[in-house]
């Protein structure tokens, strides 16, 4: 059966048992601000709507009139994951993976319907852009961090390049912190879990100058003692403590404007990252939780931001002009066992100093039958990157890395024009333009003496010769969709849409490439030339149709859609092993189709009870291969079989939230849920695989009247799953096949109170 077949197959499979059965959904219940429904579960049948930012227009709107894939969550929903991190949500939401890198701590590795990252190189653009209130995270270094106080979490799958920008290819994660209230209020939580895990978080605020002022602190505070127990140093691993403090400050005299400060200042101090080693041949994930590693190595990030947020409410078009300026900047400092067993045969050493600001400023407006937005926005951002290797107890030692700077521009609109009140248009376009500065200091070749020092993390001499050099990209990136009403509840649409991934420099460039200006290629037995450092950007083309739907009197919520993408110049950071450890080849390695299908149901048979699935399917076809992925050093047919790193064909899940409430006012709640996901390439050449992923988590919550109080018991992995990682190949010299653990089975209690 023929790749396509199996696709043509899956859809009638998904569509007849998306008919038939009435617990088909993952989607939540809850709006993602402070305008959703005020009902709960318990107090009403129908299933509430969700409104969200999405088109960033004037106003707020349901998630079910959006034409877009969009999955939602609130409070409810963020409580029941016992959310901290963003991987919290794993796969949450259908075609999405949030997992963390496991290379280093606190760095994301996003998949997004086949694209994404699998590298802990700051040089590797992101396919999914992540945004916290409005402000975009310029590496994925730092985004898997613990957080707390939101208000919502909104997961847009497909490209979102007219309206977010570059780097959102596969989708976006938008973030939003919560606003403070009009009255005194404090409000927090401690649990703890395995491990011993433990954690404390809080909230304070209250209102001045009638409710002109609002002010509200909050903080948190985790203590992990480590879930991997070590027999080799005696202790457990993973430790780690992270404590962060975020003031915030909303200025609202009337209602046509209001000013929001917010900042935060966090840091996290533990081990590096916990990893297994392996032979050469076997499978990723197949030897549960053994731990054996003798160097703990270490995780010490620091963080800070700064956003600003106006809006100013305007009688053109009964508008609202926006502007968000944001500053961030996150250190890293790591350090990892990359043998992960007795001997010091490689220890790898990263740092990582990074800085961006940025600003967007928008107008949103009604003129009669369009919504318009247009805006311009602004980043920049520059970053030091140093990584020190050193193999067989030191005896090689080699320190690389580079320093990029970064400045883009971009203008952008998007119109929704109601041609009647069953059917719309929308047409948007976004110009962008990068430019970036890089000076590499490259990998040291066998016998050359490093340029950098790691310890000081300064960069002398000239051996290998520092490289530089600076490129401009501009793009433009339009939309079209139509959407068509045929009943009060269903909504269908078709987009067409165009994304493009940033260019840049690979910063872990070797000092063989054949191609550099003035270096002499020494090229190691066994091993190919290193690409230049410059790679380009990869752009593609977005076709979808969906559909919406809120059917039996609000009980049944059914959304679906079926995508095909058409990628050029699919952007692959692949791992080449040398007799000296690995080499990083960052380049325009091939086009590729993408297709696939995703459904969402969420049923509400009864008062107090919720039912809900998802699905999905991707397949990625390679074509016009450019670039030896496979690594036998020609590119054939075996090339053009492969699939990118932990691109899962097919991912479900199912679960169940139920409500009763007390005569009193009391309540109690549980909610399970069942998550899967297929088998998926571990490294580019997909020699190695991650096994299927099967994650059932469980939450069971007791609250007194006015949820003043409650308590909650809950499990996460209760099924002890250790199918999570990657791999990364040591090289035929070393032998053996490195893979980073997550945590199995973790069982917590938690209260959480309100004054």
């Amino acid at each position: 059966m023929t790749r396509r077949n199996r696709f043509t197959r899956g859809i009638g499979l998904a569509s007849a048992t998306a008919l038939t059965a009435t617990m088909m959904l993952y989607c939540p219940a809850v709006a993602a601000q402070e305008a959703e429904s005020t009902k709960s579960p318990a107090q009403t049948i129908g299933i509430d709507d969700i409104v969200v930012t999405a088109q960033k227009k004037s106003r707020l709107e349901r998630a079910q009139d959006v034409p877009l894939p969009i999955t939602a969550l609130g409070p409810a929903q963020l409580d029941n994951a016992k959310f901290r991190s963003l991987a919290d949500l794993a796969i949450s939401a259908p075609g999405v993976s949030l997992s963390e890198n496991g290379g280093q701590r606190g760095v994301a590795a996003f998949n997004f319907r086949g694209l994404g990252i699998n590298s802990t190189s700051p040089s590797t653009e992101p396919a999914v852009g992540v945004f916290v209130d409005g402000v975009y995270l310029g590496t994925s270094y730092g985004v898997v961090l613990d957080t707390f106080d939101l208000e919502g979490v909104e997961i847009l799958r497909g490209p979102q390049g007219t309206l977010q920008g570059r780097n959102v290819t596969g989708g976006a994660v938008l973030i939003r912190t919560r606003r403070p209230g009009t009255e005194f209020a404090i409000k927090g939580k401690a649990s703890i879990e395995t491990g011993p895990e433990y954690n404390l978080a809080g909230s304070v605020e209250d209102a001045f100058i009638g409710d002109a002022l609002r002010v509200k602190v909050a903080g948190y505070y985790k203590k992990d003692e480590g879930w991997f127990h070590n027999p080799t140093l005696g202790r457990d691993m993973g430790r780690s403590k992270t404590w962060f403090v975020r003031p915030t400050i909303l200025i609202e005299p009337d209602k046509s404007f209001n000013q929001t400060f917010i900042f935060e200042r966090g840091r996290t101090r533990g081990d590096g990252p916990t990893f297994q080693r392996m032979g050469r041949n076997e499978e990723v994930g197949a030897r549960g939780f053994e731990n054996l590693q003798d160097e703990p190595g270490y995780t010490r990030i620091d963080w800070e931001s700064a956003t600003s947020e106006t809006n100013v409410s305007v009688g053109f078009g009964n508008g609202v002009i926006t502007n968000i300026f944001g500053y961030r900047a996150v250190k890293h400092d790591g350090l990892s066992d990359y043998d992960g067993g007795v001997g010091a045969i490689y220890n790898n050493y990263v740092y990582l100093n990074q800085n961006q600001y940025s600003d967007e400023l928008r107008y949103a407006g009604t003129f009669g039958k369009l919504d318009l937005t247009v805006g311009a926005f602004w980043f920049t951002q520059n970053y030091l990157y140093l990584e020190n290797r050193q193999l067989l107890n030191a005896a090689i030692n080699r320190v690389s890395g580079g320093k990029i700077n970064q400045s883009s521009y971009a203008l952008f609109a998007q119109g929704e024009y109601h041609l009647s009140d069953k059917l719309s248009l929308i047409v948007g376009g976004r110009y962008s333009d990068d430019k970036k500065r890089a000076e590499l200091y490259l990998l040291p070749a066998a016998g050359n003496v490093s340029t950098c020092n790691f310890a000081s993390h300064t960069c002398t001499g000239s051996v290998p010769p520092i490289y530089r050099d600076r490129h401009e990209w501009d793009s433009f990136s339009p939309k079209v969709s139509v959407t068509w009403r045929p009943a009060q509840d269903v909504l269908l649409y078709g987009t067409i849409a165009n994304g493009v991934r940033n260019g840049g420099y690979n910063v872990r460039s070797n000092a063989n490439a054949a191609s550099l200006p003035g270096v002499v290629p020494v090229i190691p037995a066994n091993t190919q030339p290193v690409a230049d450092p410059l790679y380009n950007d990869e752009s593609l083309w977005s076709y979808e149709v969906g559909f919406k739907s809120d059917l039996f009197d609000r009980k049944l919520r059914w959304n679906g859609s079926i995508f095909y993408n058409d990628t050029k110049n699919l952007q692959r950071d692949t791992v080449q092993p040398t007799p000296f450890g690995t080499q990083a080849v960052l380049a325009n390695a091939t086009d590729a189709d993408i297709y696939g299908f995703e459904s969402e149901v969420m049923v509400a048979p009864i008062r107090g009870l919720r039912l809900n699935a998802t699905v999905s399917y991707t397949e990625v076809d390679y074509k016009n291969v450019k670039f030896d992925l496979s690594g036998d050093g020609v590119i054939n047919q075996v090339d053009y079989k492969l699939s990118p790193p932990r691109a899962a064909k097919w991912s479900y899940s199912i679960g169940a939230t139920a409500n009763h409430e007390f005569a009193g006012g009391s309540s109690l709640s549980a909610n399970v849920n069942f998550a899967y996901r297929g088998r998926a390439p571990a490294s580019d050449d997909n020699r190695y695989f991650i096994t299927t992923r099967r994650l059932l988590t469980a939450n069971l919550t007791y609250a007194l009247p006015d949820e003043r109080f409650s308590l909650s018991v809950y499990g996460r992995n209760l099924l002890n799953d250790d199918n999570e990682g990657f791999a990364i190949d040591a090289g035929a010299a070393l032998g053996y096949v490195l893979r980073p653990l997550e945590e199995g089975r973790s069982i917590g209690v938690e209260a959480r109170f309100s004054l």
